[in-house]
Order: C-alpha cells, then sequence, then structure tokens
C-alpha cells in the first residue's frame, strides 16, 4: 500500500532512568514507513535546577529551573527504492498528509529553555 505505516514506541516509568520522579524523560520509536524506510527516533528530556539568584523574583526565591530537549531521527532505506513518491511533495500538506518518505540519514535537534 502507498501509504501504510507501522510504528511502536516506548517512554521508561518515571523515575525508572532517573530516579527522580518527573524531571527527565526518555522517549524512544520505530516507524517502517510503506515497507521501504525504517526510521528510529529518540528523544531525551532534562529538567535540571541552578541555585542561582533571579533578580526578578522575591529574595526568598533561590533557582533557576533550565527544560533541555535533544532528539535524534536516524532514517534507513530498506526494500525497492525505486518509486516516485520519494520525490518532494507538492506542497508541506503533502509531505504530513504521508505523501513523502524521510530521506536516508540522520537528523539532530536540540532545544534549551532557559528558567
Amino acid at each position: 500500500r502507498r501509504h501504510s505505516r507501522a510504528a511502536i514506541a516506548y517512554t521508561p516509568p518515571a523515575g525508572a532512568t532517573s530516579g527522580i520522579t518527573g524531571r527527565n524523560s526518555f522517549t524512544a520509536g520505530v516507524e517502517l514507513m510503506q515497507a521501504r524506510r525504517l526510521c528510529a527516533s529518540f528523544h531525551q528530556h532534562f529538567a535540571v535546577n541552578r541555585r542561582v539568584v533571579n533578580p526578578l523574583e522575591k529574595s526568598g526565591v533561590i533557582g533557576i529551573t533550565n527544560y533541555i530537549d535533544i532528539g535524534m531521527l536516524l532514517c534507513a532505506a530498506v526494500g525497492d527504492e525505486g518509486g516516485a513518491s520519494d520525490q518532494a511533495p507538492a506542497s508541506p500538506a503533502a509531505a504530513l498528509r504521508g505523501e513523502q518518505l524521510p530521506p536516508p540519514g540522520v537528523k539532530l535537534a536540540a532545544a534549551w529553555q532557559v528558567g
């Protein structure tokens, strides 16, 4: 089928990876798209407390929290690669509808929110 997909994701219970409930989280997923592209994704979320004085807060408030997110997507070709659906879609909406397979390779992303 042109738009067939199968995916599975796993997130360990809160506190299982860090020992601190609700502070850090990890998620891993695997997706097979149209029996031609296999993608594995990983996401790690950190909440880091820092003991600094914020001049905009009350004098008794010491500390801020920084939030850090890191993600990685690994995609590899499997099966027959000679299809027209690998071509770029006509619009971003077409890509969201699954009319384009992600290219093989590695993508990394990171975000840092200062508290």
